[in-house]
């Protein structure tokens, strides 16, 4: 990946000197920068690209009788700052890792939605969870 980082304001004769290199950010600096007096110097930070997050997760029991708890977990990758999780019922959630009890009968799309600094994405199991009902009660005798 490529990016620009050279300031606009910097000046033909400003000299560009030292770069450090950070996880999520660039630092140069500008031996003969004058916007602080005469050869003062300046430091520029950029921000760097990155990847947008890829948004992935699993979830135990994914099938049972209702009511069903199961546990969502993210295995998401990059950098990510939201979760959105959608169980397919009008529920919602922002945990990152949410427990979700099911109380309906039914068979349920489940969507994740991440975001972070560099982007979004969006992951949905169709048919995911399915809930059964509950089968007649024995008498006791």
């Amino acid at each position: 990946m490529e990016a620009n980082v050279i300031p606009e304001q910097l000046g033909s004769d400003d000299q560009l000197g030292n770069v450090a290199l950070g996880e999520t950010e660039l630092a140069i600096g500008a031996l003969g920068d004058d916007d602080a007096g005469t050869d003062a110097g300046a430091l520029y930070v950029a921000e760097l690209p990155g990847n947008p997050p890829t948004a992935a997760f699993t979830a135990s029991p994914t099938s049972g009788k209702v009511p069903l708890t199961v546990r969502f977990e993210d295995n998401s990758q990059g950098q990510i700052t939201s979760w959105l999780w959608d169980f397919g019922n009008g529920y919602l959630s922002t945990l990152r890792d949410p427990v979700f009890t099911f109380q309906e009968v039914g068979t349920f799309t489940v969507t994740l939605t991440i975001s972070g600094p560099c982007g979004s994405e969006v992951l949905s199991k169709d048919n995911f969870i399915q809930v059964e009902a509950r089968g007649p009660r024995a008498r006791p005798r």
